[in-house]
């Protein structure tokens, strides 16, 4: 278990080949968190994004959520142009509903 900051991630520029997130809601500053993912990522590294779905679908944001989407899409159109490459979407329903997202970086 590693334990940090996912607006400041420890690990050296283009280290990493798989980055996991499955918090996306909690993040202060989106903008950082996809640059800091964008950093670490070797070329052709990935991001899998757990994507809950939004206030659209039926889902409201709770009291820890520090930032919320209409639809779980909106989100990930929104990773996409942040430079990452959509590669799947799949939806899911256990615990919550929401889509699995994998992207890639080039």
């Amino acid at each position: 278990m590693v334990y940090g900051d996912f607006h400041e991630l420890q690990w050296r520029d283009r280290t990493v080949d798989v980055v996991y997130c499955n918090s996306i809601d909690h993040a202060y500053d989106l903008s950082k968190l996809l640059s800091e993912v964008r950093r670490v990522l070797v070329p052709g590294g990935m991001f899998v994004a757990e994507i809950a779905s939004g206030s659209a679908e039926g889902i409201e944001a709770g009291p820890w959520e520090a930032i919320w989407w209409d639809r779980a899409g909106d989100l990930a159109g929104h990773i996409e142009k942040s430079g990452f490459r959509n590669l799947s979407a799949r939806e899911f329903d256990d615990p919550w509903s929401g889509l699995h997202v994998r992207f890639a970086v080039d």
